[in-house]
């Protein structure tokens, strides 16, 4: 007996959020109050445990009594209930408060008697009960027996597309992350007939969850069983990319869950969250660390070679949507080659990255004022390895400082020998990077458009290591 009992304190202290609502009572209860309420001893009391099987049937029969709802929404203006007027019964009153007794009504539909909601159930004034639960955000939304979403201006289908709620940056996770989720719309009316809309039986073109997709750009697959991890950077960002947080650093500390990283909270750090997030990202991953470098738009300031926001990677995977980059078959590369550099390191300095780097000669097109680069040996002839011409799309006053130019390509086979592989007939994304008249070092020269680069026969080339700054 005593190890279900261990098992059942492990799981409250470590697996449930901090504070939860006492769904009976619309009462605020910690971790503690639990075992008042569920009385293990008692439900395990006349189970024989003579056997693992029978202890872990007791294990699963006290964890039903442990299922709580989770409440995904859109926060009103003003007037949701704090952590503090959870305290005060003269303060449960108002729209906030009546929208939270519905989500509670809904989840005793569900048979949960524990509720959680971001508005009440944390206590901000604790920085360590802050920073857990923004840490646990994503694991408590996918331990959830249900996560109810309340789409406050949808009556239907249709509405979907102009529903705030898919805007926001913390819904993302809150979308992603549940196993079983049920929408409801406007004065609470259910938006289907399903007790979870992620039900897998229901996969057809009409269920709410292809409507979703279509407004989210994110894959039905992806919607039905993500999995966080550090790869796919670019279209996980894109995801992101039009939905706004109202604190500057919520918007790398909404995809931590995402991508599965973990984060020191730092309210007050601005944009310099989001180069600790692509740092954490690479730190975790092997694979695809490139894609960090491929972005167009604002510049961080903690880090220039780095973007502000998730908007700057929107290009790329809109790009990969309707164009397959450079990447022939698995069959047709040697097993023990990986794409891009593995090594790739962010650091207070810069970014270090090993990439393939093809000299270019430049020119001018006056015609439209874009920049032609034109790939060359080191004879400074042509390069016939390589189309023709590039068209580069920059402000020329940002060319004004560069006297040499190169194309770096990222997304190169590497087989960890410092060589870089790019195949026939295939396209390559690449960094435009430039050399000043006072120093010999590379940088990274902002572009307006993703560069790619066409290679018309087998490419092996010695990499060069960059620091981006």
């Amino acid at each position: 007996m005593q190890e279900v009992l261990d098992y059942f304190d492990s799981v409250v202290y470590n697996h449930l959020p901090a504070h939860l609502i006492y769904v009976p009572e619309m009462r605020l209860i910690n971790r503690a109050d639990i075992f008042g309420i569920v009385r293990p001893h008692e439900v395990i009391q006349n189970l024989t445990l003579d056997s693992w099987t029978a202890t872990a049937r007791a294990k699963a029969t006290l964890m039903k009594h442990l299922n709580y709802a989770i409440f995904s929404h859109r926060w009103l203006r003003e007037g949701e209930p704090t952590f503090a007027d959870m305290q005060t019964p003269a303060a449960k009153t108002g729209p906030g408060f009546e929208k939270l007794a519905r989500f509670c009504e809904k989840a005793k539909e569900y048979d949960c008697v524990f509720a959680w909601s971001d508005t009440c159930c944390i206590d901000k004034s604790s920085s360590a009960e802050l920073d857990e639960a923004i840490r646990s955000m994503f694991k408590w939304y996918r331990d959830a027996f249900v996560c109810i979403v309340h789409l406050a201006t949808s009556s239907s289908f249709d509405d979907l597309s102009n529903d705030p709620w898919f805007t926001r940056g913390w819904t993302l996770q809150e979308l992603l992350a549940p196993e079983q989720i049920k929408f409801f719309g406007k004065n609470w009316i259910s938006l289907t007939t399903k007790i979870n809309d992620k039900d897998p039986c229901q996969g057809t073109q009409t269920s709410i969850m292809r409507v979703v997709s279509r407004v989210t750009d994110i894959p039905f697959g992806q919607l039905m069983n993500f999995q966080p991890r550090t790869h796919q950077i670019a279209m996980k960002m894109s995801w992101a990319a039009m939905r706004r947080t109202t604190r500057i650093e919520d918007t790398a500390y909404s995809l931590m869950g995402i991508f599965g990283v973990s984060l020191t909270i730092a309210y007050g750090e601005g944009e310099r969250a989001f180069v600790r997030l692509l740092q954490a990202i690479v730190e975790g991953s092997r694979q695809g660390t490139w894609e960090v470098l491929a972005w167009l738009g604002e510049r961080n300031p903690y880090c220039h070679s780095l973007p502000k926001s998730p908007v700057s990677y929107r290009p790329l995977a809109t790009l990969r949507r309707t164009w397959n980059p450079g990447h022939p078959s698995q069959g047709d590369i040697p097993w023990d080659f990986t794409c891009g550099d593995p090594s790739l390191q962010i650091s207070p300095r810069g970014v270090e990255a090993k990439v393939l780097l093809v000299k270019c000669a430049s020119t001018l097109d006056k015609s439209n004022l874009h920049h032609v680069l034109s790939p060359i040996n080191l004879a400074g002839e042509q390069d016939d390895s390589y189309d023709e011409t590039v068209a580069i799309q920059s402000d020329s006053n940002r060319l004004t400082l560069v006297d040499e130019f190169a194309l770096g390509v990222l997304d190169y086979w590497n087989n960890g020998m410092d060589e870089g592989l790019l195949k026939a007939n295939q396209e390559y994304i690449c960094l435009f990077l430039g050399e000043g008249p006072t120093s010999t070092a590379l940088f990274k020269v902002r572009t307006d458009n993703i560069i790619t680069l066409k290679v018309r026969r087998n490419v092996r080339s010695k990499l060069t290591k960059v620091w981006l700054v």
